[in-house]
């Protein structure tokens, strides 16, 4: 819809989505229609009118018909004359705007008017270098300046921008707000940059704000030309060489732990960009600086603020999932000397360098003399075949000889010598653990291969994050120097280790290196920061051969309850549970039929003894005993008054048999709640002495006018203890299932016994299918005929 706006309500000049069949921008008036306006109106409106006669903004629809737009402009500035003796024209050429040519109206025109300035930019201008940066971001304003030469004249300012522009009272210098541009037009409108135009001087500019050659070097400068040469390096391949020589590795890595994110983020995505482009002997120069103290102090400051600011990885912002992304190609690239040693095969006399080495490194040789020469080729076969293949290829080679190989003698007169990671003595006592001591390389060599795995060595790098809960990057790696070596030798002796908790011998190889890759993978997945961390907490500790069986033991059963829990199984348990709720309620009812002796209270009396503070204690002592039992029908109690002797019935009165209807049990008060109900219905405070006959104290609340069934005598409520707590949980669950079922299998004991039982049958019925359909796959064995000749049988004399 197309729409006219006065002067004092100006339009938005940027719309970063702007409708394909409407057209904003600026109509310059006449100065000679003034003359055509009404005068019938105030002076002060008259006014108003005048002034904004030359500043109008409009919006055209070019699906409108245009005399519709004429129309509108006409009624909004009250001219006189009918709209069709008005005419709108466009451009310099001052073509007028007709219903043909309405479609080939550009959308803005700024694009001059600041190209225009460009070229005598002074400090002056910097209030209007707002405006354009606003600009910028308008497909509309980006196409027609790209239109105008103006992106490759944008740049050219900025490569001859002089420092003596900037002044210490601007907080942003006109040099940063012309960066900012030139960036936001290549990040967004990448095709309509000359990429092949740029000279290698503005590259060359862009350098010294990352090199600290600049005067004007700042966070906002560096940000700005560190994302300047990241494109540049990704668009212009005519300018990779200028590129490698203008930038050092060195003057990015003071960069890594800048407290600006994007300057760090900016400088190890360009490290990573110069690896790409550098030759194989620069990559090799540019991974010893990356595994030097600098780089590692950096990085590791890097990763601690990672860890800070973000520690979810399933909640990481897209800048951190980038930032990721990045340190994971830093990984690979550091793992890149490593990997080109693994796809490399070794010559025959590197191999039999290295197994030399293993044979004499031992200070008692004696062990591989009693190996036998038909065990010594074979193992020396396998052990060429095996390192042969890629990976481990030389990798193996260059791992091993590094295990074994002699302290080096110290630098420079220095007191330091590096001592090697296997001694001798260890050697020989791995060699003798064996039986076979040329079987150890290869060992070796596969406990290599299985760390090759873990670190993803070999696995091509990818852009896109495997698993959202996981980081693609070990903090471990990026802050270690040498760190596959390091890990070699954490797994060696880990391997040792293990193989002693073990008690292994040479069969059980196989079963303890599957051990040591599970221990390996787990402890380096949970992203220590320091080799002591993972040796000491978690391969020492947490991942033990003795802590794995727990962790194996405890998978297993949350295995066994997923799978037993899933909906191929629910329909079942759904069908055995009924069954199983009545046996386990059962269980619980049938203690009460073993009936349990309790002692007989009468708190009755306490409103006659109130002014004694022991009278319930002493009328708990000199109280009867009774012995209860439920009936073979499960419909009453029966309970006689008995003696009690060493803490069981000795005698059972049994004249004094009564019994009690199961349906007359109104209520059941225990604990707290018999407490309370006592003081509530007696008056009377329980005296703190007495408080431990009511830990297993027991009321039975009945209904109103019971009569006991053999005594004739009425009575509201049964009060006794029990003497064995144990024994008189038991009975009071048994009474909560026997009178409330449904409330007793909300219990958690009820309802954890009930699954459990449950589980334990599905188990069986699937034990019994498998059974079943392995004996219908299993051929039927013959059977024998009988002999026909009994000769070889004892014989039975006939006393017998």
């Amino acid at each position: 819809m197309s729409n006219f706006h006065l002067s004092t309500k100006v339009l938005n000049y940027i719309d970063t989505r702007p409708k394909e069949n409407e057209v904003k921008g600026a109509i310059k008036l006449d100065a000679n229609l003034r003359l055509f306006v009404k005068n019938e109106r105030p002076n002060g409106r008259d006014k108003n009118r005048k002034e904004m006669a030359t500043n109008i903004y409009a919006t055209l629809d070019k699906q409108e018909p245009l005399s519709t737009f004429v129309a509108q402009i006409s009624a909004t500035l009250c001219l006189t004359e009918a709209p069709e003796n008005y005419a709108l024209m466009f451009e310099e050429r001052r073509r007028f705007l007709t219903e043909y040519n309405k479609n080939s109206v550009p959308q803005s025109n700024y694009a001059k008017h600041f190209l225009a300035h460009f070229g005598e930019m002074s400090p002056s201008d910097r209030f209007h270098l707002p405006l354009f940066v606003s600009f910028c971001s308008d497909p509309a304003f980006a196409e027609a300046l790209a239109s105008l030469n103006g992106v490759l004249r944008l740049a050219q300012i900025i490569e001859g921008f002089s420092d003596e522009w900037h002044s210490s009272e601007l907080n942003s210098p006109p040099l940063f707000s012309l960066m900012r541009s030139l960036l936001t037009i290549m990040q967004h409108f990448p095709v309509l940059c000359p990429w092949n135009d740029i000279s290698p001087q503005f590259v060359h500019k862009m350098a010294l704000f990352v090199n600290g050659q600049s005067k004007l070097e700042q966070n906002d400068s560096r940000a700005l030309a560190l994302g300047t040469l990241l494109v540049l390096v990704e668009r212009c391949d005519h300018l990779h060489e200028c590129l490698w020589e203008r930038l050092s590795v060195e003057s990015l890595i003071r960069h890594l732990d800048n407290a600006d994110e994007r300057i760090s983020l900016s400088s190890l995505s360009l490290i990573n960009a110069i690896y790409e482009l550098a030759d194989r002997g620069e990559r090799l120069a540019i991974i010893k600086i990356l595994h030097e103290r600098p780089f590692i102090a950096a990085i590791g400051r890097t990763l601690e603020k990672t860890r800070k600011s973000q520690p979810n990885a399933s909640a990481a912002s897209s800048d951190q999932r980038e930032l990721w992304k990045q340190l994971e190609r830093l990984q690979h690239i550091r793992f890149d000397e490593v990997r080109a040693l693994s796809f490399r095969i070794p010559s025959e006399k590197e191999i039999d360098y290295v197994l030399n080495g293993f044979i004499d490194g031992g200070d008692e040789s004696n062990i591989y003399e009693k190996a036998s020469v038909t065990d010594r080729s074979a193992d020396r076969s396998e052990f060429c075949r095996f390192v042969r293949s890629t990976p481990p290829g030389s990798l193996a080679v260059c791992a091993l000889l590094e295990l074994t190989r002699p302290p080096s003698p110290p630098h420079d007169g220095g007191s330091f010598r590096r001592s090697p990671l296997v001694t001798s003595a260890q050697l020989h006592q791995m060699s003798c653990s064996l039986g076979r001591p040329f079987w150890w390389p290869l060992v070796l060599a596969k406990l290599i291969e299985i760390l090759i795995k873990i670190l993803n060595i070999c696995c091509p790098f990818s852009d896109s994050l495997v698993s959202p809960r996981h980081l693609p990057f070990w903090r471990l790696v990026l802050n270690n120097e040498r760190p596959f070596y390091t890990l070699f030798q954490v797994f060696v002796e880990l391997f040792q280790r293990t193989w002693g908790e073990m008690h292994a011998k040479f069969d059980d190889l196989a079963k303890v290196l599957s051990v040591v890759q599970d221990q390996m993978e787990r402890a380096i997945g949970e992203d220590e920061d320091s080799v002591e961390q993972l040796e000491g907490e978690l391969l020492r500790k947490k991942f033990s051969y003795f802590g794995m069986q727990k962790i194996w033991k405890k998978e297993e059963m949350e295995k066994e309850e997923l799978e037993l829990s899933g909906a191929h199984i629910q329909p079942l348990r759904d069908h055995l549970r009924p069954e199983f709720e009545r046996m386990v309620l059962q269980l619980r009812i049938n203690f009460l039929r073993k009936g349990l002796t309790f002692k007989r209270l009468f708190p009755q009396r306490l409103n006659h003894q109130q002014n004694n503070s022991n009278n319930l204690q002493q009328q708990s002592l000199s109280s009867h005993f009774w012995f209860w039992r439920l009936d073979d029908r499960q419909r009453h109690f029966h309970f006689w008054d008995c003696r009690m002797s060493g803490g069981k019935h000795s005698e059972l009165a049994l004249d004094t048999q009564k019994k009690l209807a199961i349906s007359q049990i109104r209520a059941v008060h225990h604990g707290n709640d018999l407490t309370v109900r006592l003081v509530q219905q007696f008056g009377t405070k329980v005296h703190k002495k007495a408080q431990s006959l009511f830990r297993c104290g027991l009321c039975l609340e009945l209904e109103p006018g019971t009569v006991s069934s053999s005594a004739g005598e009425e009575s509201e409520y049964f009060l006794c203890s029990a003497g064995d707590e144990s024994e008189f949980v038991h009975w009071l669950e048994g009474v909560q299932c026997l009178l409330w079922p449904q409330n007793a299998l909300q219990k958690d004991s009820v309802r954890e016994e009930v699954d459990r039982l449950l589980s334990l049958e599905v188990q069986v019925r699937l034990m019994d299918v498998q059974q079943q359909s392995g004996v219908e796959e299993m051929p039927s064995l013959p059977v024998p005929d009988w002999p026909t000749d009994f000769s070889w049988t004892p014989t039975v004399s006939s006393k017998e």
